[in-house]
């Protein structure tokens, strides 16, 4: 606990070179965030989430993991340059 004493204690700098004003710990130095701002933040989050729920829910691709699905389109590719016409890709 001494150290934290220590540095609690010790005058710091402002960039000027004046002391800055010592904190004590009923002190509050920093401005109180208006609760606006915490709304706004908030809301911004929730939106995030919902969006990100209903995409998840919504979409119905193969994980990029899936070897099948990574199988039949290399056969597809496969057909498409054995015989180069324009319905080759269609299974």
């Amino acid at each position: 606990m001494r150290c934290f004493e220590v540095l609690r204690t010790r005058p710091t700098r402002t960039p000027r070179g004046l002391p800055a004003p010592q904190r004590t710990d009923g002190d509050r130095t920093r401005p109180k965030t208006p609760r606006w701002v915490i709304a706004v933040l908030g809301a911004v989050v929730l939106f995030f989430v919902v969006n990100n729920g209903i995409w998840l829910l919504n979409d119905n691709t193969p994980p990029s993991y899936d070897r099948a699905a990574h199988t039949i389109s290399a056969l597809k590719y496969l057909r498409l340059f054995e015989s180069p016409t324009r319905l080759s890709l269609n299974s």
